[in-house]
């Protein structure tokens, strides 16, 4: 009983039942990842195959590999980011810790470690069976894998750890500069931090060196608002780290015809996941208990939008003449205009276009 109950108050198990209990939205977004990764979901279009057989300039590349850790390693911190804003003030003792985001974020990790082995696993289950790759070449494509997943958390962690305050380093005055117009927040966090008596019992977790850590004592010396002021600060930079990668989107899609902006369509995927992952944590940060409901109502709204037009941009196929009026797109008139007549017609029309190509390729089966 012993070692259950430590177990059952670890840092991580805790974190882990509160995603179960109120987090569903970033659950969900896990659920379809995991499903997709594993073929469990689209394998049927290929799906699977995007996730697990990624392609960069036309190859199955280690820079493909690369670029997928990278887009999951950014889906990965923004789960972090997203799941400190909302729940890092439940716990208050984070913000009598140096380098709060880093310790929360490595007992945060259940998560995204399972995801990790399950991707890794299905990366190298694809290549025995399917590319017929040598070991060798399967290891490379793990590591390319893991290094840009490591690589994102780096950057990401560097630039917290050198913008982050903690409860030793605190500036007060300065944050409060920087807070004084963010009142709504402050008054959000203050009444999470409230809840933290007796609802969210820790007795230990990991510090940087994945060594435990009892939380016995933590606010001795230490009163709520200068703990507040951490979490403020800290969140602060977490939404900046959050427009950067909503930026990073839009640069790749305003650049998506230049080969070299072309990433995997997974990873493309990801990043989409990404922000949607951001929205729902904001939801859940200012919604709350509604959060749910006001992501299906926002839903509905976007969805509504783009069969008006408002949120749609039409595509015009080339060759077609759309100055005239559009036939009538009904079985009857598919059946007038269906005659053998115009079906060989057009199947001389085509001929004729494949032998112009024919007679100007350089080799015999082009690509």
């Amino acid at each position: 009983m012993k070692i259950l109950t430590r177990i059952f108050y670890a840092f991580a198990t805790q974190l882990l039942l509160l995603h179960l209990k109120k987090n569903h939205l970033l659950l969900f977004l896990w659920a379809i990842l995991i499903l997709a990764v594993t073929g469990n979901i689209g394998k049927v279009f290929g799906i699977h195959s995007l996730f697990v057989g990624p392609e960069y300039m036309g190859e199955n590349s280690n820079w493909a590999y690369a670029i997928m850790g990278v887009a999951v390693g950014g889906f990965i911190m923004a789960f972090h980011i997203s799941s400190y804003i909302i729940d890092g003030p439940r716990f208050a003792f984070l913000g009598t810790l140096i380098r709060p985001f880093f310790k929360f974020s490595i007992n945060n990790g259940v998560i995204p470690v399972l995801f990790l082995a399950v991707h890794s696993w299905q990366i190298a289950s694809f290549g025995l069976n399917y590319n017929d790759d040598a070991l060798g070449t399967i290891l490379l494509k793990l590591l390319s894998y893991w290094g840009g997943v490591l690589a994102m958390h780096l950057f990401l962690f560097g630039y917290f750890r050198l913008t982050n305050k903690d409860i030793f380093r605190i500036v007060a005055k300065k944050v409060d500069r920087r807070l004084k117009k963010a009142s709504l927040t402050r008054v959000n966090v203050l009444q999470k931090l409230k809840e933290r008596n007796q609802r969210y019992r820790v007795d230990w977790y990991w510090d940087e060196g994945f060594r435990p850590k009892s939380t016995e004592g933590a606010f001795q010396g230490f009163d709520k608002t200068a703990i507040l002021k951490v979490f403020d600060q800290n969140h602060l930079n977490s939404v900046i780290i959050q427009a950067v990668i909503l930026v990073v989107v839009f640069l790749i899609g305003f650049w998506r015809d230049r080969p070299e902006f072309q990433i995997p369509a997974a990873a493309s995927s990801l990043l989409f996941f990404t922000f949607l992952l951001m929205i729902g944590g904001a939801l859940i940060f200012w919604f709350r208990k509604w959060a749910s409901l006001v992501f299906i109502i926002l839903f509905l709204v976007a969805n509504f939008l783009v069969k008006v037009g408002i949120l749609s941009q039409p595509y015009l196929a080339y060759g077609l003449d759309y100055e005239v009026a559009p036939i009538t797109y009904e079985l009857k008139e598919l059946l007038e205009i269906h005659t053998a007549e115009k079906v060989e017609e057009d199947k001389q029309r085509v001929i004729e276009i494949l032998e112009k190509w024919k007679a100007n390729q350089q080799e015999e089966k082009p690509p």
